[in-house]
């Protein structure tokens, strides 16, 4: 598709296309209607790989018609060898496939930083895409479309109709022409080529602002724009339980309605609605184990928020979002309590009620997103052992709502943006004032593109503002992120008893993006209090960083290679009280053969730091040198068998542990409508200081560490089938087994110590026993024979299954039948370390919990 790349040199392409009052071409691939005869022609496609700025070696003929009601594009393909095309017939938005494809671009908003993107193969398989910021591709925007493909002597063809109420654009006056940005693109599967119509080169860092242009004979009106889809489901659980829990229901059967409702304020403005919204076919998130101190961050997959999310898009660079959707419909917060012999039944998730959003952008280059999304209060129903039910209440009725503007200057060479966001939780209940009744964040953007378009300079500003009882706001204080209670934080004024917390952060980088030789540089600011927690995803504050960065890029093909790019970063890092935090140097070497095999080698060394994540809260941990890196090769993606592995490892000194990862893949296409891989992956982890817990004796913290030894392995399996553009399967499964066993605990003496040995006391048999009745270690610190804290066995041993298996049938254009198959098996006990072998074998027996879905939507446009 469109890369962050593309020419120096500004478009001057046109192409005129002719407005048309009669029958529209019929969409067949034939191109045999008449009017495609009197249309006018974009030839002379330009590669952009693996020759930049040299002519397509295959011909490509495109010719634009339109009507008041659609846009009709037809595409011819020669190629000289038809026999040869790759034709695979792929699940939509599927480019991965290596396949033939071409399609079209449209700039409608002509603002040079927005397209929508229609692309097929020659099965007549749909990706469509839309593009924000000039370069960043959106695939989960899904419209609704027509495309009618051949493949004949000449080599295929291509014929859509795409109606106008699926594109976005400013102005409705039929006065004057029409006037939109255009890009052809063709991908030739065989040979790796990759072409445009307007030159597309590498080394700039554009793409929408290199677009030609389309234009008309006159402007169109907006269409009407209501689109209806309701929507019906079945749903079959079957789960072992225990048959005293009166919760239970080994086949518990269920049903639900709703809608999603889109309608078109104007021809640019869009709003988006569902009521009752079901996420019942998203692919289950993989599994982890995560033994570090930042939550991990799993990626949107509801239909509702991802389509049209770059709107919205706020990045706290490297790692977070001023708007992190998952956080709407999230797990209960809250666990119930359950006497002894009682049982709980809590909710998975929130549920939404009804959620809307306004998107889009006007004539005069303001862009808009605004949503807001209504979560019902979640009730857990608790039995006592005499089987009274009560209700409580886990996660609160809370409003989110999400404000984002934009307005672009100088032909989208220029910006500013505005995000603000709110979190407001009913707490009326006691039970929950665990939580903030209030969060909200503020913040503005900018982008400033100078010097001939070769450099460009970005930032934001960030602020942050929670409300809640002291308790609450005192818990967020002490989380992860913000560790207020560190004993060495000299430059945090840590009120317990504050009933608000407050913070703001920026970032300001400045880049050459034209030329073979690119650089950067960067500074960014969190202060301790940032918090955008609530709505949005964050892992740490109280930092001030800088990065410098050079790249070269050299995309002359030489006589082994098409392509090699190096990437290098130096990234020091402070807290607020001058503690160095990180430092380290990276450089990363990628290329690409003329055999279309890849390979990428990265290589990063951590300079000696002191971490004030490591210990939850306790002082800073000075840690070693260490050096990770990672190495991965693949063969042409484009073969029916292909290969690819990475390897991953840490290495530290001082002897402070490793870490190896092998991760393999094998990709089969035994037909043209079938794609099937396995990824086994294998970690074999060692860190002898490993975090266990904090115990507190007579009121002094003592820092219990150990070490790990931990192996993980996993076999991560997909299979799709397609048998038509409308009708396909899809299957993913991942078998997940993960323990490790500590030995040599210590507790952290010296954190600050010059040496890594020196940091900890191993606690010796005199100090430390352990118990196999009760399954915990008795700790005696003096030693003076009396116990001062006992401890749970920390070993692990988690085994874990989730699958499911997806059967889309669009039946009619817009309107989609879902057959849906989840199983998950989840187990894991105390083991003295991990058997792949045996601990698979356990994992398949363990009872599933299966859940059968059917949900059927239709289309409405009335």
């Amino acid at each position: 598709m469109l890369s962050a790349q593309s020419s120096v040199a500004e478009p001057s392409k046109v192409l005129r296309a002719i407005h048309t009052a009669g029958a529209a071409p019929k969409i067949d691939g034939l191109l045999d209607d008449l009017i495609w005869k009197n249309a006018a022609a974009a030839t002379d496609f330009v590669q952009r790989e693996p020759n930049p700025g040299k002519g397509a070696s295959h011909r490509t003929i495109a010719r634009i018609v339109y009507d008041d009601d659609a846009v009709y594009v037809a595409l011819r393909m020669i190629d000289d060898r038809p026999g040869e095309i790759i034709s695979r017939l792929t699940r939509r938005d599927d480019v991965s496939s290596g396949a033939d494809r071409a399609g079209v671009y449209f700039d409608s908003y002509m603002d040079r930083r927005t397209a929508f993107g229609f692309l097929t193969t020659p099965r007549g398989a749909q990706v469509d895409v839309q593009i924000s910021e000039d370069t960043r591709e959106d695939f989960t925007w899904d419209a609704v479309w027509e495309v009618g493909t051949r493949v004949d002597s000449l080599g295929w063809t291509a014929e859509f109709r795409i109606p106008l109420s699926q594109l976005r654009y400013a102005g409705s006056s039929k006065a004057g022409p029409l006037s939109w940005g255009l890009q052809f693109v063709r991908e030739h599967g065989r040979t790796g080529e990759i072409s445009f119509w307007s030159p597309f080169l590498p080394n700039t860092g554009r793409a929408v602002s290199l677009f030609g242009e389309l234009r008309g004979d006159r402007r169109v009106d907006a269409p009407r724009r209501l689109e209806v889809l309701p929507y019906t489901l079945a749903k079959l659980t079957r789960e072992p339980g225990v048959t005293a829990n009166p919760f239970y229901t080994r086949n518990a059967t269920g049903a639900s309605v709703g809608a999603d409702i889109k309608y078109g304020i104007t021809s640019n403005l869009t709003l988006t609605a569902t009521i009752n919204p079901d996420f019942g076919q998203v692919e289950a998130d993989p599994s982890v184990v995560n033994l570090g101190s930042f939550e991990t961050f799993y990626p949107e997959k509801r239909p509702f928020f991802t389509e049209g999310s770059d709107i919205f898009r706020w990045a706290l660079a490297p790692e977070g979002s001023a708007f992190y959707s998952r956080r709407i419909g999230r797990a209960p917060q809250r666990s119930p309590s359950v006497a002894a012999g009682g049982f709980a039944d809590t909710p998975p998730s929130a549920r939404i009620v009804a959620a809307a959003k306004l998107s889009g952008k006007t004539g005069n280059g303001w862009g808009v997103g605004v949503l807001h999304a209504l979560t019902e209060e979640a009730i857990a129903e608790v039995a006592d052992a005499q089987g009274v039910i009560t209700g409580q209440p886990v996660e609160p009725r809370t409003n989110y709502s999400v404000v984002r503007l934009t307005r672009d200057f100088r032909n989208g060479r220029s910006g500013l943006g505005f995000i603000g966001t709110s979190t407001v939780r009913d707490l009326s209940d006691a039970r929950l004032e665990f939580l903030r009744d209030h969060a909200f964040t503020s913040g503005l953007n900018w982008f400033h593109r100078f010097g001939n378009n070769q450099y460009q300079s970005t930032g934001w500003l960030v602020a942050s503002a929670l409300q809640g009882d002291f308790n609450a706001i005192n818990a967020v204080k002490r989380n992860s992120v913000h560790r207020f209670q560190r004993p060495d934080a000299y430059h945090i004024d840590f009120d317990s008893t504050a009933a608000s917390m407050y913070g703001w952060g920026g970032e300001s980088t400045t880049r050459k993006i034209a030329g073979s030789k690119v650089w950067a540089a960067a500074i960014g600011i969190r202060s301790p209090g940032l918090d955008v927690n609530d709505i949005g995803f964050q892992s740490y504050a109280d930092v001030v960083y800088t990065r410098a960065n050079f790249g070269y890029r050299n995309f002359k093909p030489s006589t082994m290679l098409r392509s090699w790019t190096f990437d290098s970063n130096w990234i020091p890092a402070w807290s607020f009280g001058g503690e160095l935090i990180r430092n380290t140097l990276d450089a990363t070497i990628a290329g690409t053969a003329k055999n279309l095999s890849t390979g990428t080698l990265s290589l990063q060394t951590w300079f000696p730091a002191s971490t004030p994540w490591d210990l939850r809260g306790g002082p800073g941990l000075k840690l070693p040198m260490y050096a990770d890196w990672s190495l991965s090769l693949a063969t042409n993606s484009r073969q029916r068998v292909s290969f690819d592995i990475t390897n991953n490892g840490i290495w530290f000194n001082e002897g402070a542990g490793y870490s190896f990862a092998l991760l393999p893949r094998i990709t089969v296409r035994p037909s043209a409508a079938t794609t099937i891989s396995l990824a086994p992956r294998g970690v074999w982890n060692r860190n002898q200081a490993q975090f266990i817990r904090t115990s507190t004796v007579a009121g002094t913290p003592h820092y219990i560490m150990g070490d790990l030894h931990q192996t993980t392995g996993a076999l991560v399996t997909r299979a799709s089938i397609a048998m038509s553009p409308t009708l396909a399967f899809d299957f993913y499964a991942q078998p997940f087994v993960s323990g490790g066993t500590y030995r040599s605990i210590k507790e952290v003496t010296a954190p600050g110590a010059p040496t890594y040995a020196g940091r900890y006391t191993t606690f010796g048999p005199n100090r430390i026993s352990f118990d196999p009745a009760s399954n915990r270690y008795s700790v005696d610190l003096q030693p003076d024979g009396i116990v001062d804290f006992t401890m749970p066995n920390p070993n692990f041993n988690v085994r874990q299954l989730r699958s499911n298996a997806v059967m889309r049938w669009e039946y009619r254009q817009g309107s989609t039948l879902y057959l849906v198959w989840t199983q998950a098996r989840d187990d894991g006990r105390l083991n003295n370390g991990v058997s792949l072998n045996r601990d698979f074998d356990r994992l398949f027996s363990v009872p599933p919990r299966n859940i059968l879905l059917l949900k059927v939507s239709y289309w409405l446009t009335p």
